[in-house]
């Protein structure tokens, strides 16, 4: 008998599932793929829109202006500012200077506020912002300062300010200038290698943290040429901006001053409190004591913003038929090309600089030429073939350089072929010379037992092989090959400056000399900034110093798409310290995440040397001879 027949209830047990319907799962996953595509097209068309909005920034009544770029302010920025999550960085050099001198006669900003924020700022762009804000001044408007931590390159913009406030609990770093360099020749004698270095001149040290221990006598006093100059300036406008003693700052450096306690029981600062409580005194000074704090409202807008929101205060360009070309030079000296479209100090690359030259020297409204320049040196073979361009376009055109904080070596060797060089007190220049440091790993082969066997079909076959000793008449030839190019950097300085050989050759010699001592010995003409190097060619080309005139910058700004795709992650090239990775492990076969975290362990005061010595280690796989200056000052 069928039991389930006879007891009707086993029919649930016994019947079979029915079968779910197919299309349902794959119906879920395509909506939400489709939702997602949704939500970030809406995304994107939001961010196109802020981009091209023209109220993107909104300058309100009773603005104060922040004076803070993480970072530091770099010589030139190819950012835009996108609204959507704002870009303080996205303002170079010039575009805060034209935001300082603008906010001065709009009224709508009320003052400035500077809060320092552990920047990389050189030490000649903080002068010449020291001496803009000062300026600012005159226009009756207030500067105050609130500091939280620092040095003194933080420290020293504040100076501008009439009051300076800081945290009950802050903290700066107030003893003076120093530099540390890592010498490397200890761990190489241990481990079997050592480093042939030529050099020329004495003075032109930069190899020698691989075959000394410490700094040559004459690396050390060029190093403390340096650091006295800055030390002396800084100390001075101490004194004058605080009124103080020349001598009581001195001594204040001496001892180190840290604690905010103590920095106002010695009146570098003036008031201790906090964030909000500084805010409140703005508030106070803006809309008079008896003010309602809780009610009254500033609007704290950042200057790299204002500088690139395109709300300053029209100018009007009095003639458009005569334009300024401002190129700039950032960075270690390279050959080939780049088309990174971003990164602010990836460096002066051969290739591409000419093409600026070139553009600038065929482009019929412009009329005179500026060179930027913010450079240690680098390649030789490129410096040549940069200043064989600059001389056809000095043919055509005036063509000036002005100095940043750093146009040294290579970078002098693009100077020297300009009319007119223009520097700060403060630059440093010279470092006319270059090396060679050829590693050999004889001794480490011998250490691991490991031989090595030739063939060859010449003498010279097996020429300065780094698994075989160097021998002496190896040595007498590299020299006999490399003084040839030392000779002719330096009779290219004396050509272009008007000396002899030998008066040319006895301030190059590898010598770092700071600006006021290289107008002394007739390696620059002008003491001045970025804007002496303008006014200088504009009277030049006939343009009264007072008219504005379009100003063509090379390299371009970024344009918008490039900076949207890169806010969603697809860019070409990436940030400074990315492409700082990028390069170590492709020098020494590392992964990225290897890399990254030897990186992110490196204090931030080495990483300056490191980044400057990974660009020479790429270049020297290519090239031997190298023209840059012996230390890495900021």
């Amino acid at each position: 008998m069928d039991q389930s027949a006879a007891n009707p209830n086993l029919n649930m047990y016994n019947r079979k599932p029915k079968k779910k319907s197919s299309w349902i799962v794959p119906t879920i996953i395509v909506g939400a793929v489709v939702l997602v595509i949704v939500l970030m097209g809406t995304m994107f068309i939001g961010v196109v829109n802020s981009v091209f909005e023209s109220d993107e920034v909104e300058v309100k009544s009773n603005t104060v202006l922040v004076f803070s770029v993480p970072g530091g302010i770099k010589e030139y920025s190819r950012q835009i500012n996108l609204p959507i999550i704002g870009n303080p960085n996205a303002a170079g050099f010039l575009e805060i200077i034209n935001a300082v001198r603008a906010a001065k006669y709009d009224n709508k900003i009320k003052g400035i506020l500077i809060k320092p924020a552990l920047g990389r700022t050189g030490f000649v762009k903080s002068l010449e912002l020291l001496n803009e804000l000062v300026e600012f001044k005159k226009s009756g408007k207030f500067i105050y300062a609130f500091i939280e931590t620092g040095d003194e390159s933080d420290y020293l913009i504040t100076l501008a300010a009439d009051s300076v406030f800081m945290q009950r609990e802050g903290m700066m770093k107030m003893n003076g200038f120093g530099l540390a360099n890592t010498f490397l020749k200890g761990f190489f004698d241990k481990i079997g290698v050592e480093f042939h270095v030529q050099q020329f001149e004495e003075f032109k040290s930069f190899a020698e943290t691989y075959s000394k221990k410490k700094f040559s006598n004459e690396a050390r006093m060029e190093i403390s040429d340096i650091l006295n100059a800055r030390n002396k300036t800084f100390v001075e406008k101490v004194a004058e901006m605080r009124k103080m003693d020349v001598n009581t700052v001195y001594s204040l450096l001496a001892r180190g001053i840290y604690t905010a306690d103590s920095l106002q029981k010695n009146k570098l600062i003036d008031v201790i409190a906090s964030e909000t409580e500084m805010k409140d005194f703005l508030k106070e000074k803006i809309y008079g004591k008896n003010a309602d704090k809780a009610k009254s409202k500033i609007d704290l807008l950042n200057i790299g913003r204002y500088a690139t929101s395109g709300k300053l205060p029209k100018e009007k360009i009095d003639d458009n038929t005569k334009q300024i070309a401002i190129i700039y030079g950032v960075g270690t000296i390279q050959s080939g090309s780049t088309d990174n479209s971003f990164n602010a100090e990836e460096g002066v690359f051969s290739d591409t600089y000419i093409s600026y030259l070139k553009k600038a020297r065929e482009n019929d409204r412009v009329k005179a030429i500026i060179l930027r320049i913010d450079s240690p040196g680098g390649s030789v073979i490129a410096s040549e073939a940069i200043w064989s361009e600059i001389l056809k376009t000095k043919a055509v055109k005036p063509v000036y350089a002005s100095m940043s904080d750093v146009a040294a070596s290579g970078g002098y060797y693009m100077a020297m072929a300009c009319d007119t060089i223009i520097a700060s007190p403060m630059t440093i220049t010279g470092s006319i010379g270059v090396i060679l440091a050829i590693p050999n790993f004889s001794k480490l082969m011998n250490k691991l037992d490991i031989t090595v066997d030739t063939v060859s079909t010449s003498p010279s076959a097996q020429f300065l092989n780094p698994l075989m000793s160097f021998k002496e008449v190896d040595k007498k030839q590299l020299y006999d090959l490399s003084y040839p190019v030392y000779r002719r950097f330096v009779e290219k300085v004396a050509e272009s400056r008007k000396k002899s050989f030998e008066e040319a050759r006895s301030v190059a010699k590898g010598r770092v000399w700071m600006g006021d001592q290289a107008m002394k010995h007739g390696l620059i003409d002008v003491e001045g900034d970025l804007q002496t190097a303008i006014d200088m060619a504009k009277a030049r080309i006939g343009v009264q110093k007072d008219q504005k005139i379009r100003l063509d910058i090379y390299p371009k700004r970024e344009d918008d798409i490039s900076s949207i795709l890169r806010l969603f992650g697809i860019k070409k090239g990436g940030s400074e310290d990315a492409n700082m990775i990028t390069k170590l492990a492709s020098i020494y076969g590392m992964s990225s995440v290897e890399t990254m975290a030897i990186w992110n362990s490196i204090p931030e005061v080495l990483r300056a040397q490191f980044k400057q010595a990974l660009d020479i280690t790429k270049i020297a796989q290519r090239e031997y001879t190298i023209a840059i200056m012996p230390e890495c000052f900021r």
